[in-house]
């Protein structure tokens, strides 16, 4: 099915050097198995894409796997989610009305 089409696409980019395609990969994975009720496999996927993004500065895509590892860390009780309060700490530009 899908998951080992996403999986072999996974490898495939790893074995190419290929960051921002793994990523994709890999949180397309983690949203299969939040799909599949599987938080743990999900938070594996959704954080180490998370890692890649960053590495590879794919700061457009960042934001996708961050909501799926949220997800996930609700999923398995974590409530504190110190990765996401990064957004509530950061400055806002002059004149934003965003709090």
């Amino acid at each position: 099915g899908g998951a080992v089409l996403l999986a072999e696409s996974r490898d495939i980019a790893a074995e190419l050097d290929k960051p921002r395609l793994e990523a994709w990969s890999l949180a397309f994975l983690a949203r299969g198995h939040l799909l599949r009720e599987e938080p743990d496999e999900a938070r594996a996927c959704a954080a180490r894409s998370v890692e890649l993004s960053r590495s590879a500065g794919w700061i457009t895509f960042l934001p996708h796997p961050q909501s799926l590892l949220a997800t996930a860390d609700l999923a398995l009780g974590d409530v504190e989610l110190d990765h996401v309060a990064v957004f509530h700490q950061r400055e806002r530009p002059a004149g934003s009305r965003l709090r």
